[in-house]
């Protein structure tokens, strides 16, 4: 007994052995494929084809392939007025071109497939294969290459389709599809091959509902002037890509607060220009981002009329407010609004939930957090009026408190506050830094608009008019790392304009740089030149 069991556990030791050792010896896969589909030359459609008349083209591959969005990824330029039917067919990729299509004479067409054409088991994809043929009897072999960038920003825009008409008439772009089309990469570049000698209207647009066309709202860029295409000339075109200010309209009415309408529009209602019919101390407005804020005053009068005039479209907007009485008013409160620097220097902004209209320093006490001994101060209504203003001698580093009693402050209603306490910081000095600003270069015919960004946040504003050089000191500057936003501002309306394409004109030039990071208690100097 004792040699059989022996010999049964030297069986199993053995077939355990084995199994190990097939496990070793069997491959655990190869390795990975990222080689792209490839595609059989003597089973597919002859590229490069003159006097082309078929109505089908067929694509054979050496492995088994899928389609990725081929209504998207496939661009046929000149672009096809029907819609091509793109389908598998075992391993082959089979383009048709609709029944009804007619193409052009003489035309060289090309069929980018982008990347809708990957194989089954890894997705590599055929990249930026192109099938090329001519209806005529040559193919055209001129190229058109090209950079396109957001205009404010600058950064490369992806997927715009820049487009090239050989009818010159001011309305081709609106009602005609192109002779040539591409689309930008994710660099912003872009090319059109096999273009013929001939002269061309260029621009490019977002072309979300892939018509081929322009559509006024959508996003666009353009050449000034006609592009002639010559053979031995070379081609780089760079495009500025804006949207248009759309036509303006107010969105939203909103009379739930007492004596207050906003208005919020669909943009920055810069242009709209604001008359009342009741007298001007008893309503007060403010503009802010896409708002229109008006409070307004009883007065004995049952409402107040607005008149608010669109001068480009020559239309008013009438609005009647009515007013509340006054025993529905909730008393003034504190609002965030400004941001306070926190610098010794500077005065220490609060803001309220109504415009203010008189105060009462003698009830209103400012000491430190932590002592007992009141401090001298001057408060001011600001120029923005639902804010008060508080100059004082501030300590570095230290920590103050300012209490409002009951009737400290009064609204154009003259309704008052109950009590409000704010604790607020200040810092010392060497919290801070500065930068050094020198620009030159200006053309002292324009105007500019220099920002000062921090986090895509605007902390400083400057305007420059009828100067070729600039200096200023930007003092008080939390640390931390700013880029410089420089505009043209040619129409001298203190804000950046986009393009306008029926009047040919271009965005309104913005460079922005760098600067580097700002420490405390230091300088830095910045030296920028308008290009």
């Amino acid at each position: 007994m004792i040699r059989v069991a022996a010999a049964a556990a030297g069986l199993i030791f053995f077939v355990i052995l084995c199994l190990a050792c097939a496990n070793r010896l069997n491959p655990t896969g190869g390795p990975r494929d990222e080689e792209p589909p490839q595609i059989i030359a003597e089973s597919s459609t002859q590229n490069f084809q003159t006097n082309f008349e078929s109505k089908e083209i067929t694509l054979t591959m050496n492995e088994w392939v899928e389609l990725d969005d081929p209504i998207n990824q496939v661009l046929v330029s000149p672009p096809l007025d029907q819609r091509p039917d793109i389908r598998l067919k075992g391993k082959t990729v089979v383009f048709n071109f609709h029944e009804d299509e007619v193409l052009r004479e003489g035309a060289t067409y090309t069929i980018n497939f982008g990347e809708a054409i990957k194989d089954l088991t890894e997705g590599n994809p055929l990249a930026n294969f192109s099938f090329v043929f001519s209806t005529g009897d040559f193919i055209d072999s001129l190229i058109v290459t090209g950079h396109i960038a957001d205009a404010f920003s600058g950064e490369p825009v992806e997927d715009a389709t820049i487009m090239m008409y050989d009818n010159l008439g001011d309305s081709a772009v609106y009602k005609e599809k192109p002779f040539y089309a591409s689309r930008s990469g994710k660099d912003g570049t872009w090319q059109i091959q096999n273009v013929k000698e001939d002269t061309f209207r260029v621009i490019a647009v977002m072309d979300d509902n892939l018509n081929y066309r322009y559509d006024p709202g959508e996003s666009i860029a353009f050449l000034d002037s006609l592009l002639l295409v010559m053979a031995d000339t070379t081609f780089d075109l760079h495009f500025r890509m804006s949207t248009p200010l759309e036509e303006i309209f107010r969105d939203r009415l909103d009379t739930s607060g007492w004596n207050k309408a906003v208005l919020t529009y669909n943009r920055q209602p810069h242009e709209i220009e604001i008359n009342t019919a009741s007298n001007i101390d008893s309503i007060y407005w403010e503009r802010r981002d896409l708002l229109l804020e008006f409070w307004y005053v009883p007065n004995n009068a049952e409402r107040h009329i607005l008149y608010l005039t669109n001068p480009v479209l020559q239309e008013i907007d009438t609005i009647a407010l009515i007013t509340d009485d006054m025993s529905e008013a909730d008393p003034l409160a504190k609002q965030s609004k400004l941001t306070n620097s926190g610098h010794p220097d500077d005065p220490y902004f609060l803001c309220f939930n109504r415009p203010l209209s008189l105060l009462d320093s003698n009830k209103i006490d400012l000491r430190t957090t932590s002592g007992t001994e009141e401090i001298m101060a001057i408060y001011e209504i600001d120029s923005i009026r639902t804010c008060l203003q508080i100059r004082a001698k501030w300590q570095a580093d230290s920590s103050y408190t300012v209490t409002f009693l009951p009737e400290a402050l009064f609204d154009l209603a003259g309704l008052s506050n109950d009590t409000i306490r704010e604790t607020f910081p200040i810092g010392g000095e060497d919290r801070f830094g500065n930068i050094e600003l020198k620009a030159s270069r200006f053309d002292s015919n324009v105007a500019y608009i220099i920002e000062l960004i921090q986090s895509n946040k605007v902390e400083r504003t400057i305007f420059v008019d009828a100067k070729s050089e600039f200096e200023m000191s930007l003092t008080k500057l939390r640390p931390g790392t700013f880029s410089l936003r420089t505009i043209e501002d040619i129409n001298r309306n203190r804000r950046w304009d986009p393009a306008d394409f029926e009047n040919l004109r271009q965005p309104e030039r913005v460079v922005t740089q760098q600067i580097e990071p700002l420490r405390a208690n230091w300088d830095v100097e910045v030296i920028f030149e308008w290009k």
